[in-house]
């Protein structure tokens, strides 16, 4: 079973969409032993199952680590074969706080910018429609 924690020690990030913040399951392939080895150099008992999964947040990957789905309103997705680098640093509980407002913010911004772009796939469905129609007339019309 996958768990609802970042595993990174410090770090007890739980998915929240809402913050930016997503979990990614352990690999299956080699890549999983390099994730356990970057686990390890904060938590030297880190010791999973050989087939458990476990979960590290997006705060550990870079930003090039990630790839999106064609249709720009996905989320972002972790690419095959990244592996995580990014160690988390102490925060106070006031800069925490700026940092999650300015997430959210953040996030809003992005929703904003996603209905933006539904709106204009829209627009664009609707003109190829007018002009396949227009171009199916032009083909059954009498000459």
């Amino acid at each position: 079973m996958v768990g609802s924690r970042c595993v990174v020690q410090g770090c007890s990030n739980r998915r929240n969409k809402a913050a930016g913040l997503a979990l990614h399951a352990s690999p299956t392939d080699r890549t999983r032993d390099l994730w356990i080895r970057f686990v390890r150099i904060q938590c030297e008992n880190f010791f999973p199952q050989p087939q458990a999964k476990f979960v590290i947040c997006s705060v550990h990957f870079e930003e090039n680590g990630f790839t999106r789905a064609f249709d720009p309103t996905q989320r972002l997705q972790l690419k095959p074969g990244s592996l995580p680098s990014i160690w988390g640093r102490k925060e106070s509980s006031t800069e925490r706080d700026s940092t999650r407002q300015s997430r959210m913010k953040e996030y809003r911004m992005k929703e904003k910018d996603r209905q933006k772009l539904r709106f204009l796939w829209v627009l664009l469905m609707l003109y190829i429609c007018a002009l396949m129609h227009k171009m199916f007339d032009i083909l059954i019309s009498p000459i």
